[in-house]
């Protein structure tokens, strides 16, 4: 096993492989992470049937709410996957990180059918979640990389 850890951090073309399907594997675990903490928070009532929210706070609250969603599921899905890379290349993984965001983003539903020009404003509130994705992976890499410099002294 270390034999073949040792020669995917050697290899470029090997390492760019596992960061690009790490990309791929993040933006399936960030999914699955996000249904289910939305099926989980569905489930609860917050009071609204005996106090419904008034229009003017709906907006304001369902932008909250969306940040918050792509914000957990994003941070569960980003230790995991941002884990695996600092540990298979220890340095080079702050770099590796940028071809799993790019691919993330690329892999992304929402960037591909709701960027148009015309209708852009309301666009972006869709396109926040594969954002804010892809930077809490890159912020993970980077204070796991930190972390683990104070923590092993063979690093």
């Amino acid at each position: 096993m270390n034999k073949m850890i040792k020669t995917l951090r050697n290899n470029k073309v090997a390492a760019w492989c596992i960061a690009l399907f790490m990309g791929l594997v993040f933006r399936y675990i960030d999914g699955i992470a996000r249904q289910l903490i939305f099926t989980w928070c569905r489930n609860w009532d917050f009071g609204t049937s005996t106090h419904p929210t008034p229009e003017s706070q709906f907006l304001v609250l369902t932008i909250l709410s969306n940040f918050a969603l792509n914000f957990a599921s994003s941070l569960i899905s980003s230790i995991l996957c941002g884990g695996l890379l600092v540990y298979l290349f220890h340095g080079k993984a702050r770099q590796l990180c940028i071809g799993s965001v790019a691919i993330f983003l690329v892999l992304s539903s929402r960037l591909w059918r709701f960027w148009k020009f015309p209708a852009l404003g309301m666009q972006i509130s869709s396109l926040i979640g594969p954002i804010i994705a892809g930077i809490v992976l890159a912020s993970t890499v980077w204070l796991i990389v930190k972390l683990r410099k104070h923590i092993t002294a063979d690093y």
